[in-house]
């Protein structure tokens, strides 16, 4: 469309925190932006993160398969 070609060329000189600024404000006032952003980042596997008491962020693959290889049968 040409409003969506219009729209992309008004946002690609915005920078990060200017393009995340403007989506909280719209998500504010727009709960259909909202449960949108929810939607996005509920499919993106970088979002799915759990936290596991006593390992650190900077766990490795293999370090989980140490510390969980003697609940694996």
């Amino acid at each position: 469309d040409g409003d969506d070609e219009l729209i992309q060329n008004l946002l690609e000189p915005f920078n990060k925190d200017q393009i995340i600024n403007l989506l909280r404000k719209a998500a504010d006032k727009h709960c259909d932006v909202a449960d949108r952003i929810r939607k996005v980042a509920d499919e993106d596997p970088a979002h799915c993160k759990i936290f596991v008491h006593s390992l650190g962020w900077d766990t490795t693959l293999e370090t989980l398969i140490v510390v969980f290889k003697e609940w694996v049968f």
